[in-house]
């Protein structure tokens, strides 16, 4: 969700958002009502995305989920794009480089290790 408030702050015209976080694709279609709810765990960047969208007009906006992690097989069997990999691709490596450089707790790091090691 934040990744679509950053892109919205700096759009212009008519955008299409790739995201693998059906949270963000559930947010967007879900409308500003359900996902700006108080038990909606980014509901506070979602009131700021509908603010947005109110000012530039939702119609010009579209938010489209992709398969993270897509293999060229998913490519082949229509499942994503060769680009929405790409992309999709990238995106992962700049939340990496983003995630390194914020401080970390040894002990959190230590519990994360079984799930980072499916990611990479």
């Amino acid at each position: 969700a934040l990744a679509l408030l950053i892109g919205l702050r700096h759009s212009l015209g008519e955008v299409v958002f790739c995201s693998d976080n059906k949270g963000v694709d559930d947010a967007f279609r879900g409308g500003r009502a359900l996902s700006t709810l108080a038990s909606c765990a980014h509901g506070g960047i979602c009131k700021e995305i509908w603010d947005i969208l109110d000012d530039i007009g939702p119609g010009l906006v579209r938010v489209v989920k992709t398969k993270g992690h897509a293999t060229q097989t998913d490519v082949d069997c229509g499942r994503s794009t060769w680009w929405e990999r790409l992309g999709n691709r990238e995106a992962d490596s700049f939340a990496k480089k983003g995630a390194a450089l914020h401080p970390s707790d040894p002990a959190v790091e230590m519990a994360l290790q079984p799930y980072n090691a499916r990611v990479k």
